[in-house]
């Protein structure tokens, strides 16, 4: 939790330095379809009931989110997204682990630099989870803030800190994700 925090005021800290050229780029036309792609670092924390947790450091692969603004500050759209790791288990082929969010998010943007989103999904964790039926299915949510450091009418670039709460049978798992994102509104 105290990382997740440092993390935030961090990416807030260097929003204050970019800012003003932020500003001088113009107005924002936020209306109709959007569209967001996503890519950064990935921090997994896995806690089974009953035994002792671990953190796993890695990607948070390519996210998506798709959907539509419903006014020039709120938009509706589905969200996919996660982290991911590549476990050291000896004797296997085991590849990636995954923990993946498939939901609806709920995006508002505070200002023009300033956003906010979230919502409730489907949470799927798994190792090699394209070529495996062990997959867990559970639920969760992705929560997400970020900053938009450079904006054109249409455009926006920026970074954000996503939380993955993910509750499962006999495990939860948190993870957090620092993204490098675009989004066309």
């Amino acid at each position: 939790m105290r990382r997740s925090l440092f993390l935030a005021v961090v990416i807030f800290s260097l929003g204050g330095l970019l800012s003003q050229s932020a500003r001088a780029q113009g107005i924002h036309v936020r209306d109709g379809f959007t569209i967001e792609l996503g890519l950064g670092l990935g921090i997994t924390h896995i806690i089974p009931d009953g035994g002792s947790s671990h953190n796993e450091i890695g990607l948070a692969p390519l996210s998506l989110s798709l959907g539509g603004f419903v006014t020039s500050n709120l938009a509706i759209m589905f969200r996919m997204a996660g982290t991911s790791y590549y476990p050291d288990v000896p004797g296997t082929n085991i590849s990636v682990a995954l923990l993946g969010f498939y939901g609806v998010h709920v995006q508002y943007w505070i200002n023009d630099m300033l956003f906010v989103s979230g919502g409730p999904g489907l949470a799927l964790y798994g190792i090699n989870p394209w070529d495996n039926d062990s997959d867990l299915e559970g639920f969760g949510f992705g929560l997400r803030a970020g900053f938009s450091f450079a904006n054109w009418e249409n455009h926006s670039l920026r970074v954000s800190l996503e939380l993955f709460p993910s509750f499962f049978e006999n495990m939860t798992v948190m993870a957090e994700a620092i993204n490098f994102e675009w989004q066309y509104f």
